[in-house]
């Protein structure tokens, strides 16, 4: 007797309307990683294999998937602080000048700010033309 071929399917909840979700397992791996590795959404979208509005529209639309998301958004800033940190921490003099430079730079920083607040009257300046059309205006002109 021949045994059946087993065959395996992911395990998909379907939506209501009886679509099966493009959220997989498989799917929610990717996107941890691709934000844990600093992708922006739409990249994050890309290399997951789904529509970035899908994305966009769950990350929107469902709480938990976003909270769930954040963690994995935040993972790059985190590591650069940590080396940052274990620099800084070994004594590294450059590190501490850039750090100094970038994170306290109304100390160290060697830029200069300006801030610039002002208003700007525009008005527009009157000519002999306003109100004429361009038929009126060429023949004006050319004397056409």
């Amino acid at each position: 007797m021949a045994e059946a071929k087993k065959t395996t399917r992911k395990k998909t909840t379907r939506a209501k309307g009886g679509r099966p979700t493009v959220f997989t397992e498989e799917v929610i791996e990717k996107l941890q990683f691709a934000f844990s590795n600093d992708f922006n959404d739409r990249e994050a979208s890309f290399y997951a294999g789904i529509n970035p509005s899908t994305l966009s529209r769950k990350l929107n639309e469902d709480e938990e998937f976003f909270n769930k998301m954040q963690p994995f958004k935040a993972k790059t800033r985190q590591k650069a602080k940590m080396v940052i940190s274990g620099a800084l921490n070994a004594g590294d003099v450059r590190t501490a000048q850039w750090y100094a430079e970038h994170r306290m730079n109304d100390e160290y920083s060697d830029k200069t700010v300006n801030d610039v607040n002002s208003k700007v009257d525009a008005t527009v300046a009157v000519t002999p033309f306003d109100g004429m059309s361009k038929e009126e205006i060429r023949e004006l002109l050319h004397g056409e």
